[in-house]
């Protein structure tokens, strides 16, 4: 039996990585764990790596997922330079993402 709710799901958690260009997991696969990943790319544009943090929920405030959110993303992209990969943009507003991260 395929469940036809969770795929469709699983399609809109991929374009909204896509269209963010940042992974984020709300302690989908472990309880009490939240992350933050960015992707690292290379010189044709294909996504080689990433860069990324994993932080327990009773850590994560607001200091640390604004700090989070906009470390990681520099990192991947400072990464990305080494391997001469075209700018990449990540569009999402820090402000929302930060608030949806330390959301209980």
């Amino acid at each position: 039996y395929i469940n036809s709710d969770k795929i469709n799901l699983i399609y809109k958690e991929i374009e909204s990585t896509r269209e963010k260009g940042i992974g984020l997991d709300f302690e989908e696969l472990f309880k009490g764990i939240r992350c933050i990943a960015a992707p690292v790319f290379d010189d044709s544009g294909k996504i080689i790596a990433t860069i990324s943090c994993s932080v327990p929920t009773v850590r994560l405030d607001r200091v640390l997922a604004h700090k989070l959110l906009t470390e990681i993303p520099l990192a991947a992209a400072e990464a990305s330079k080494v391997f001469e990969a075209p700018t990449h943009a990540f569009n999402f507003n820090l402000d929302e993402v930060t608030e949806l991260l330390v959301a209980p």
